[in-house]
């Protein structure tokens, strides 16, 4: 996905980490407000596409609701898109949730594992192993 700002001065490396500290790679006094928007943008963007392709009633992933929240989300860019601006090729959001399971005893438990909350890749960039890439670099980063 593209957009008309500098994704590579957002994202550092090919997969980024954030939390709802929403800080951008470029470290510009200047520009941090304009870099941490243009970051919620990105998020939005991309959150309202991965709800569609779900066909969800609502968004569920927003910059906003990340900057109150303990997940974190990891984005996938490529840097030479877009004439070298850089494209948002998808993301996986992840965190804990309480959930409540049972034992092959019937006896229940509570848990609070890590969960993946939304996951989406571009439609462009499906079935190319990017949202492969991105899992395995989630649950690396997560041991």
């Amino acid at each position: 996905m593209e957009f008309p700002f500098d994704i590579n001065n957002l994202f550092g490396d090919e997969i980024t980490a954030l939390d709802n500290r929403l800080k951008p790679c470029k470290k510009s006094p200047d520009s941090y407000h304009v870099f941490r928007d243009q970051i919620i943008r990105v998020i939005d963007r991309m959150g309202d596409a991965s709800a569609k392709a779900q066909n969800l009633h609502s968004v569920i992933t927003t910059g906003r609701r990340l900057e109150f929240s303990d997940h974190h989300l990891y984005i996938m860019k490529e840097e030479e898109a877009n004439g070298g601006r850089g494209a948002v090729v998808g993301f996986i959001k992840v965190g804990n949730k309480k959930l409540f399971v049972y034992d092959h005893h019937g006896v229940q438990h509570e848990m609070d594992p890590l969960c993946v909350l939304d996951f989406y890749v571009h439609e462009s960039r499906q079935r190319m192993g990017c949202g492969k890439r991105l899992f395995e670099v989630m649950v690396q980063v997560s041991e």
